[in-house]
């Protein structure tokens, strides 16, 4: 059965997106990887606007202990890749 509303169900459509870890709290970040995948998510700092060493933003990933490469992708391997670097 199609959704009601496009052509394929939602969760297709949310592969689209991708976010960053601007949002400092572990929990939420955690949340969006389950919900994305860390294939999805990209280390995210606002720097200078948010005034916050950007070492905290990578401590914060390191502190959610995911697997080294779930960890490489959010660091610097997702840049790599969407942005073709």
């Amino acid at each position: 059965m199609l959704p009601l509303y496009g052509k394929k169900l939602p969760s297709e459509y949310v592969k689209n997106f991708y976010v960053d870890t601007i949002g400092f709290w572990a929990p939420g970040i955690k949340l969006a990887i389950e919900v994305l995948g860390a294939d999805h998510v990209l280390l995210g700092t606002d720097y200078p606007n948010v005034l916050i060493n950007p070492r905290e933003h990578v401590e914060i990933v390191k502190s959610l202990k995911l697997p080294d490469e779930d960890e490489e992708r959010i660091l610097w391997k997702n840049a790599e890749k969407l942005f073709s670097l």
